[in-house]
């Protein structure tokens, strides 16, 4: 019945577009993260990947309602993998080379699977690895993908720092520091190694991981949360692009217990993570400007309005409500995204995909002649708007970067998650869904 589900769910996302960005318009997006110098960080690499795999292979995205974790597991990937495929194998070429990894050694070794400066962010790649894994390619190209898998979990749960006994680990290698941009890199990946190992254990580490943040990042007068606590430059403002990473994370956490063995043992922790996103993007809502997007610290119109955060806001905005609208989560079914939220993603996405410009190649107000979003944060130094356009006085000035790499993975996930989205209207419509 589920894979009947799924199969009609995909049909419908076929149906006709509108106001989203043209094939041609998103290919050059890809075209720009693919040749992209200098190469993306490990963040960049692992948000670029998740997009790749909601845009290009629904059928194998838990996000999509309906879809199995054991998928993976019975069918061979598809042509349209191909890239995700690809991002796993770079990286775990690059765990080998940097561990000097053997058969002999690869089990007893516990080191990200690449180097970074923040101990949270190479986890981010995970979810590849352990696809790469999952599909076999280990025994196509000699990778031991499993192994990688297996040493960042290591690395995590016993290199990093924590609050305490079973409390949040750290993002920082260097001092104990929580950052909200961890939501999105860590839990999801415990999650995904978790159903794959079939290990309950790690599906309550990533939801544990998301309890604990939100217990030391929230503000419960606000309902916002902080960029950052603990540990010396400590930046507490209520950045919007963290928060849009914690939505994301929890809506990524959330869809893959769905999809696993332990859903039913694990409607508490879903119904949690449901309200603990309802909330954040409520109160993300309240502070939408009137330009339509959010201000870079969301209470603080004085800080430069940023594209980047809003686009992942209103991607996984459209994300929880397909999860929700499908039924197919073990909880009421009157639990529905707050209208307010849905406004706002509304709002964001016509303002980005639809405002038009006749002085960009684009034709479209928040893109560049070559698909770069503007205005951003520069995810490299996140209180700095990003400089456009990229000659050599603002890319120099940007610290070397031409655009937000991040961002653009967030127009990809904001094009998924709109034709997902959409395509939930035009099933019910044909009669053929329970929504």
């Amino acid at each position: 019945m589920r894979t009947t589900f799924v199969s009609l769910f995909i049909a419908a996302l076929g149906l006709a577009r509108a106001q989203e960005l043209t094939d041609a318009q998103i290919t050059t997006i890809k075209n720009g993260l693919d040749s992209a110098q200098p190469p993306l960080q490990s963040w960049e690499i692992g948000t670029y990947a998740e997009a790749l795999l909601e845009l290009d292979t629904p059928s194998w995205s838990t996000l999509t309602p309906g879809v199995p974790f054991a998928t993976y597991t019975t069918a061979a990937p598809p042509g349209s993998l191909d890239a995700v495929l690809a991002i796993a194998r770079s990286v775990v070429q690059q765990w080998t080379d940097a561990n000097n990894v053997t058969a002999a050694n690869a089990h007893t070794i516990s080191a990200p699977l690449l180097t970074n400066a923040a101990a949270g962010d190479p986890p981010s790649t995970g979810f590849a690895v352990v696809l790469a894994n999952l599909t076999g390619q280990g025994a196509r190209d000699g990778l031991l993908y499993g192994a990688a898998a297996d040493s960042q979990v290591r690395w995590l749960l016993t290199n990093d720092s924590r609050t305490g006994p079973d409390g949040a680990l750290s993002h920082r290698p260097d001092q104990l520091q929580l950052w909200d941009d961890f939501v999105y890199m860590v839990p999801p990946f415990l999650a995904h190694y978790g159903v794959a190992t079939r290990n309950a254990s790690m599906l309550r580490e990533a939801y544990n991981q998301i309890r604990q943040y939100r217990a030391l990042l929230r503000d419960a007068e606000t309902g916002l949360w902080r960029h950052m606590a603990l540990g010396y430059s400590c930046d507490e403002g209520y950045w919007a692009t963290g928060m849009g990473w914690v939505t994301g994370g929890i809506v990524r956490v959330l869809a893959l217990i769905a999809s696993s063995h332990y859903s039913a043992e694990l409607a508490a922790e879903q119904a949690d993570l449901v309200q603990w996103a309802h909330e954040l993007q409520s109160a993300l809502a309240d502070h939408l400007s009137d330009e339509h997007l959010f201000h870079n610290y969301v209470d603080d119109a004085s800080t430069f309005l940023d594209a980047a955060s809003s686009a992942l806001f209103a991607a996984f905005a459209y994300r929880l409500d397909v999860l929700l609208r499908a039924r197919t989560l073990p909880l009421p079914g009157s639990l529905v995204t707050p209208p307010a939220v849905l406004a706002a993603a509304e709002r964001v996405r016509k303002e980005l995909f639809t405002a038009p410009s006749a002085t960009t190649g684009s034709g479209l107000a928040h893109f560049t002649d070559d698909m770069t979003l503007q205005p951003v944060t520069n995810g490299h130094s996140y209180p700095y708007e990003l400089l456009l356009p990229p000659n050599a006085t603002n890319v120099a000035a940007n610290g070397g970067i031409a655009m937000s790499y991040e961002a653009q993975g967030f127009v990809l996930n904001l094009q998924a998650a709109y034709r997902d989205w959409r395509a939930v209207g035009n099933f019910a419509k044909s009669g053929r869904g329970m929504w």
